[in-house]
């Protein structure tokens, strides 16, 4: 509007400017080759002076054009003419609220690699592996879960199975990864749990809104059927001919290839770091203990691999990856297992697993507050203890993303009075 009101108080480029040299409009700068012929019509156009592109942007801008067309497709990303601007989508939740998420926007890069970053820790300096900067450009995996799933976000035209089919928490991020799976490859989204309580199927929030959003058909099971997924497998009654079956949390023998990767940028790091004498020790939390079996695997003979069970104890989490294990070749290759008293159930808010969390953050990283509060303290632990599995190494910490469900944790531990 200001310039609308005063059009020659904001200057013209030199490169839009009609009486620039030809040798001034000849020299190199650093435009891709494609957008060439829309700066030589600027550069050519009396219009491009007057007050009209002005007029035209700001009934473009007020008109709202871009943001409407987000709220219609979410998901989708705007682009306009050659400057490639990136609009933040939006995901709309069927029942109640909406949520803005930034998604191949402005703050958020499509990456397929990682990087490393040192933090100190309760006077402990590790260096953390970002796989939460993590983010797959199409599907948008991130975290650990771009990892499990990258075989899937790999997948061609040919490859698409009819639908995909899954079970776990009403809050899982496996959930979530799979709905933006299938919501990028064009297929249907099964996903089965257990009886869902009513403020949440009244009220979605969380992963459980954005799942919807994207599409997925959620379907509360008794928790009886629900047990006999682990014991028998994929449930053939409900399951269509064509599907693909994939086990809760994607443990199985699909979850590699990425995994498969991870160890390679791993491998990649620590031959650049040879400055260090101590050797070093890689340290994960662990659910079903699939990333850390498979990272045993091609970090054989290259860094120990270290388990730290969340989810279960120590025995749990053996019978988890052996039973992927023999899934997947029956290598027989595991990851030490690092497990220290108390025993914490799993997903449970407990104010001593709050204080890590906030001791984390403190130090300049954001974690997740379902995996990494135990996975840290039972690694704090440790070295203050000088643990075997520990001493004398340094220690790279494979973050697992999981940002996404911290709203959802907080709210649970405000309604039990934990935090304000």
């Amino acid at each position: 509007f200001f310039s609308l009101l005063y059009p020659n108080a904001i200057p013209m480029p030199a490169w839009a400017d009609s009486t620039a040299t030809s040798d001034r409009m000849n020299e190199p700068c650093a435009i891709e080759e494609e957008d060439a012929p829309f700066l030589q019509a600027r550069q050519t156009s009396a219009w491009a002076r007057s007050i009209w592109p002005r007029v035209a942007c700001v009934l473009f801008i007020s008109a709202g054009i871009p943001w409407l067309f987000c709220f219609a497709c979410p998901g989708a990303a705007v682009t306009l003419w050659a400057y490639m601007i990136r609009a933040p989508t939006v995901s709309i939740s069927r029942v109640v609220r909406a949520q803005l998420r930034l998604q191949d926007g402005y703050g958020v890069n499509s990456v397929e690699r990682s990087g490393v970053d040192a933090f100190t820790v309760r006077g402990h300096k590790i260096f953390v592996k970002r796989d939460d900067q993590l983010r797959l450009p199409g599907t948008n995996l991130s975290g650990n879960k771009a990892r499990k799933m990258y075989a899937l976000h790999r997948w061609g035209p040919g490859q698409v199975p009819r639908m995909l089919v899954s079970y776990g928490g009403a809050q899982s991020n496996a959930m979530l990864a799979l709905a933006l799976v299938a919501k990028a490859k064009g297929v249907p989204l099964t996903y089965f749990t257990k009886p869902i309580p009513r403020w949440l199927r009244e009220t979605p929030s969380g992963n459980y809104a954005e799942a919807l959003a994207l599409g997925a058909n959620i379907t509360a099971v008794s928790s009886e059927l629900y047990k006999s997924f682990e014991q028998t497998g994929c449930p053939t009654q409900l399951v269509p001919e064509g599907s693909l079956w994939i086990p809760q949390g994607g443990a199985c023998a699909l979850a590699e290839p990425g995994v498969q990767n991870l160890a390679s940028e791993i491998k990649d790091w620590l031959r650049d770091v040879q400055e260090f004498e101590d050797p070093f020790c890689v340290v994960l939390p662990a659910g079903t203990g699939t990333t850390a079996l498979f990272l045993a695997r091609h970090l054989e003979g290259v860094a120990a691999v270290v388990a730290i069970p969340c989810v279960g104890d120590a025995e749990y989490l053996q019978q988890q990856m052996s039973r992927v294990d023999a899934a997947s070749g029956d290598r027989r290759e595991f990851p030490a297992i690092l497990d220290m008293p108390p025993t914490r159930p799993f997903g449970v808010p407990d104010p001593a697993l709050l204080e890590v969390w906030e001791t984390v953050r403190a130090a300049g990283l954001e974690v997740d507050l379902l995996y990494a509060p135990r996975a840290w303290e039972v690694l704090l632990q440790a070295c203050d203890a000088q643990h075997r599995l520990v001493r004398g190494k340094k220690i790279l910490y494979v973050h697992s993303g999981g940002l996404e469900g911290v709203g959802t944790m907080l709210a649970r531990y405000r309604r039990q009075g934990y935090c304000s």
